[in-house]
């Protein structure tokens, strides 16, 4: 990770559609365009906020909907994002019927945000306009700044961060900016075309130079372009297994699965302990019903994945979507064990391994400390209640349980096994009738869930005791 300790020590120009970041000593530059690909492209200049030791973030001033906004630019952030004080500025809250929930916000750090999106009507930098833009915003206590802009809008930009002149210069790739689903245009320039090609790109000379530009495509979701060089990158380079993995995904991300399957295979057979390709190829075989398979790539994984890495949240995740509880608490622990509770992912561990632990109805009192421990990290969590009403349900704590599942089901009323679980407890209190409503809503939204409930005995009588 290159912070900004690193990226300001000079200009910066930030070309992530290029697949590049470079940095430029500009001495006698001042009365030079510095923003030297754009050639016939609009450029847009802000001035860059003064910048110190104590305060080195990219910062510059945009509006939404005409309201001003001080805007920080941060490339380690997938998304935008504004707070949920400088949207209802523009005129937004969660309660506008435009507004949609968009689940919940990670950082660096322990906290999780709620989040939603909206469109606005304008978003203004320096004088380019983007119409009906949706952007996200979120709960963000203690953020300094109204608006967060991430590599959503360096990948539809190329910008150009001069210290020397304190100003950041932009032109526009074309394409989406916030919104993959929708195009933007900039009114009232003569950019007007939001599909024009990137700017003065120079041709790739090497694979790993076809392989940073088709990644960046592909992130845009540019996927003709990115497996046009992408391929190039295999061709000059048939050996390399990582590229072989991107056009993989790439092809995965457009629902190719054939052909993302045949290049795992070619990525794994040059390097057999390559974990994200097996649990990529796991996914694959798991999704087309193939368990047996799709097991043995998740252990050859679990193998080769490093000591207390990410990459065993993954696993467990992926574990429980198969039914394999006992491995999946494994691997729960192994991440565990390495992260803590300042980690932003540790009640999502948590209340997987609950989960696990309920469904196998083992150690349920160590499971109980788990869920605990989740829901007070994050009491709004629906999911949260919903694990801890079937640990409970588990333990025959019914009153508890049909609690917990009225406070999920109020923050989610659609959560299949919240309403599986009370109506279970329900009925085993003895109150058929409601029992029987809750089972009934939780077959329409999920016909699968008695099935898989009874293999690991969920069911409607209590458990005898053994």
């Amino acid at each position: 990770m290159l912070g900004l300790n690193v990226l300001s020590v000079a200009d910066t120009e930030y070309d992530l559609a290029g697949g590049s970041i470079r940095l430029f000593r500009t001495p006698g530059c001042s009365g030079s365009d510095l923003a030297y690909w754009a050639r016939d492209r609009h450029v847009s200049s802000i001035a860059l906020a003064a910048t110190d030791r104590r305060s080195p973030h990219i910062v510059g001033m945009v509006t939404v909907n005409g309201q001003p906004m001080r805007a920080v630019f941060d490339t380690g952030a997938p998304r935008s994002m504004m707070t949920l004080q400088a949207a209802a500025k523009a005129g937004m809250t969660p309660q506008n019927p435009r507004a949609r929930s968009d689940g919940t916000s990670r950082g660096l750090g322990p906290t999780v945000n709620r989040s939603w999106s909206a469109p606005f009507d304008t978003f203004s930098i320096g004088d380019e306009q983007i119409q009906n833009a949706r952007l996200r915003f979120s709960e963000m206590p203690g953020f300094n700044f109204d608006l967060l802009l991430g590599a959503d809008f360096f990948l539809s930009h190329r910008l150009f961060v001069s210290h020397s002149t304190e100003r950041i210069l932009l032109t526009y790739n074309g394409g989406a900016v916030f919104d993959p689903a929708g195009k933007v245009r900039f009114p009232g320039s003569k950019q007007a075309d939001p599909d024009l090609p990137a700017a003065g790109e120079a041709m790739p000379t090497d694979a790993d130079g076809f392989a940073r530009r088709g990644a960046a495509s592909a992130a845009r979701r540019d996927f003709t372009n990115a497996l046009s060089d992408l391929s190039r990158a295999i061709a000059l380079a048939p050996t390399n297994a990582a590229y072989l993995y991107a056009r993989a995904s790439t092809y995965r991300a457009m629902r190719q699965t054939s052909l993302a399957k045949a290049d795992l295979d070619a990525a794994i057979a040059l390097k057999p302990d390559y974990v994200e390709a097996l649990i990529d190829r796991a996914v694959i075989y798991l999704t087309s019903s193939d368990r047996t398979t799709g097991m043995a790539d998740l252990r050859a994984a679990a193998r080769a994945a490093p000591d207390g890495g990410n990459v065993h949240m993954a696993l467990a995740e992926l574990y429980v979507r198969a039914d394999a509880y006992e491995q999946a608490i494994s691997q729960y622990g192994q991440w565990l064990v390495k992260h803590g509770p300042q980690d932003s992912r540790y009640s999502q561990a948590l209340n997987g391994r609950c989960w696990a632990r309920a469904m196998l109805g083992r150690e349920l009192d160590q499971a109980l400390i788990d869920c605990n421990t989740a829901v007070r990290a994050a009491p709004d969590a629906a999911g949260y209640r919903d694990t801890r009403g079937l640990l409970r349900l588990r333990m025959g704590d019914l009153d508890r349980a049909i609690a917990d599942y009225d406070a999920a089901l109020a923050m989610q009323p659609n959560i299949a096994w919240s309403l599986y679980g009370r109506g279970i407890a329900r009925h085993r209190k003895h109150l058929q009738a409601q029992g029987d409503a809750d089972i009934a809503a939780a077959l329409a939204i999920d016909p699968s869930i008695p099935a898989q409930a009874q293999r690991y005995g969920v069911t409607l009588l209590a458990p005898t005791p053994k």
